[in-house]
C-alpha cells in the first residue's frame, strides 16, 4: 500500500515516489504541478507577483499645474468680458427695429392725411381746427404731443412720440410750383423725418 504525504506548502497531496516540488524561486518563478498518467511532474509559470519581495507600482497621474488654471481662468474672463459687452449692446438696441417701424407708420399717417388735402385753400381762410383742416397750409406748424387722429383725438398708445409738421413752398424742374411737406417723429431715442410734395395741378 502506497503512503501520500500533504506538502503544508502547495497544500497538496504528494506521493513518495513524487519528485519533490519548490512552489518558489529566488528568480520568481512558481513551479505548479501537472499530471500525467499516475505521476505528477512540475511545470513553470511566471509570477506577476513574486513571493520572494514586493513590488510597488506607482501610477502616472496627469493634471494641470498652479500657472496653467489661473491662465486658463484669465483667459476664460476675458472672453465673458467681450460677449457680455456684445450682450448688453444687443439688448440695449433691440427695441429699435420696432420703433423706427412705428415712427415710420406714424408719419406716413401724417403724410398721406396732409396729401389728401387741396393745394391751396379752397374758402381763403385759415382753420385752426384739424378736424376743419382743409388745405396743404393748413397743417404747417403743427406739433402734437403725442399722436393724434385727424380729428384731433389722442392716441393713447402712441402718446411717447412727438410729431412735428413743417409746410415749403418749393419750385421743382419746368418750373412746376409744389409745396415741400415734411413730417418729424420723434421721441427720447430717435427721430424721423419724411418728405413729400404736393404739387399744383
Amino acid at each position: 500500500m502506497k503512503h501520500s504525504m500533504l506538502n503544508p506548502r502547495v497544500g497538496w497531496v504528494e506521493r513518495p515516489y513524487a519528485k519533490p516540488i519548490n512552489t518558489c524561486t529566488a528568480d520568481g518563478f512558481h513551479y505548479a504541478p501537472k499530471k500525467q498518467g499516475a505521476s505528477f511532474y512540475p511545470s513553470y509559470k511566471k509570477s506577476n507577483t513574486p513571493r520572494g519581495y514586493g513590488i510597488i507600482k506607482r501610477s502616472h497621474q496627469t493634471g494641470v499645474t498652479l500657472i496653467e488654471l489661473i491662465i486658463s481662468i484669465i483667459i476664460i474672463s476675458i472672453a465673458l468680458s467681450g460677449i457680455l459687452v456684445v450682450m448688453n449692446l444687443t439688448v440695449r438696441h433691440s427695441a429699435d427695429p420696432i420703433i423706427y417701424h412705428q415712427s415710420l407708420a406714424i408719419a406716413e399717417s401724417y403724410l398721406e392725411e396732409i396729401l389728401l388735402q387741396d393745394y391751396a385753400d379752397p374758402d381763403t381762410s385759415g382753420e385752426t381746427d384739424r378736424a376743419l383742416f382743409d388745405d396743404v397750409d393748413d397743417y404747417h406748424g403743427l406739433n402734437d404731443n403725442g399722436v393724434h387722429n385727424q380729428l384731433g383725438a389722442a392716441v393713447s398708445t402712441l402718446a411717447n412720440y412727438t410729431v412735428t409738421i413743417n409746410v415749403t413752398p418749393r419750385t421743382l424742374a419746368d418750373s412746376i410750383s409744389a409745396k415741400q411737406i415734411t413730417v418729424t417723429v420723434s421721441n427720447s431715442e430717435f427721430s424721423l423725418n419724411l418728405v413729400g410734395y404736393k404739387t399744383s395741378y
